[in-house]
């Protein structure tokens, strides 16, 4: 591990940050993938599955696409502006009383981190920790603090007591990422929960996991293009929101666009099909409960909220220009 000193702006963290794979971002590396025999295999970008049947599904990180997070990083298309997503802004806030509600309830030693780290040996690993250990035999192993909704955490998390037994999966190689980047053989989770309740968990360090994240780091940084293959329409909107009216793209010969169509036309085909499918399914159950906003039976539980919004007034404002798309529609030709 190496370590670098800053002077604390969000524009040097920013400039750091645009030559190093994170914590945050390690999990927008591995794509899970749907192959022919139904298994879904996890591989990073630049690794696609020996199956010309495969369908690339997600990517693990439930924020942001390896097809996105390359463009931002070697291509220069500009990032979302996070700190003026409030959920974000309030986690600034609210993170130095999560760690000093862990201190008081662990009596624990951790100190908040005001550096920059970088992997020893794999250029364009770095880390940049919320809090990290600060006492004798322990010092240096990272700290990551999430502020949880309730309900995620009971769906997502495993605890034992008051003690984290197991994160999802992006928490996992963010807290292995950390732990890469700083060295330690292992890291910790606190978790505040519904705004309430205190849990932690320590994160042993473990190597075929470290070994794949360094591989998928190797390959993103050394990859010549971006992973077409996982191009997402999200991003495609973003980055070609101005469009040019009426110019046509003439994909005549190209056989590559035409197997793509073929596939998007029938997979469009069975989503309309599975759609009006379970819209029939969900009215039978809404006719079963009626006025009831809730209902529970054998295996299953619903709720259905009923809202009401009184009348008002808006008053009319002007709209900022904005460049946008509209819906994307394809068509089969004979």
């Amino acid at each position: 591990m190496s370590a670098i000193h800053y002077d604390g702006t969000a524009e040097a963290w920013h400039a750091l940050r645009a030559k190093h794979i994170g914590g945050s971002d390690v999990a927008s590396l591995f794509h899970v993938w749907h192959l022919s025999d139904g298994s879904e295999p996890i591989t990073h970008l630049f690794e696609r599955p020996d199956d010309p049947a495969a369908l690339p599904l997600c990517s693990l990180s439930p924020y942001k696409t390896g097809y996105r997070l390359w463009l931002e990083r070697r291509a220069g298309v500009e990032a979302d502006d996070l700190d003026e997503v409030e959920r974000i802004r309030m986690g600034t806030f609210m993170e130095p009383a999560i760690a000093g509600a862990a201190k008081d309830k662990w009596g624990w030693g951790i100190r908040k981190v005001r550096r920059y780290l970088q992997h020893a040996t794999v250029p364009g690993w770095g880390a940049s920790l919320d809090y990290e250990v600060h006492e004798a035999g322990a010092a240096g192993a990272p700290v990551e603090i999430k502020n949880v909704d309730y309900l995620v955490f009971r769906d997502k998390w495993q605890v034992d007591g008051d003690e984290i037994v197991g994160v999802p999966l992006h928490i996992n190689l963010q807290s292995q990422s950390q732990i890469g980047a700083a060295g330690t053989d292992h890291g910790w989770v606190v978790a505040a929960v519904g705004g309430n309740k205190l849990y932690r968990g320590r994160i042993e360090r473990h190597e075929p996991t470290q070994q794949m994240i360094a591989e998928a780091i190797e390959a993103f940084w050394s990859s010549a293009a971006a992973p077409e293959w996982l191009a997402d329409s999200e991003t495609a909107k973003d980055i070609y929101a101005s469009g040019v009216k009426d110019a046509l793209a003439d994909m005549t010969g190209d056989a590559a666009a035409a197997a793509l169509a073929r596939r998007y036309a029938r997979w469009k085909r069975h989503l309309d099909f599975t759609t009006k499918i379970a819209d029939g399914l969900k009215g039978r159950l809404q006719i079963r409960m009626g006025e009831k906003t809730k209902a529970r039976g054998d295996g299953f539980t619903i709720t259905w909220p009923a809202v009401h919004r009184e009348e008002k007034a808006i008053p009319a404002k002007i709209q900022p220009p904005l460049d946008y798309r509209g819906g994307f529609t394809l068509k089969e030709t004979m």
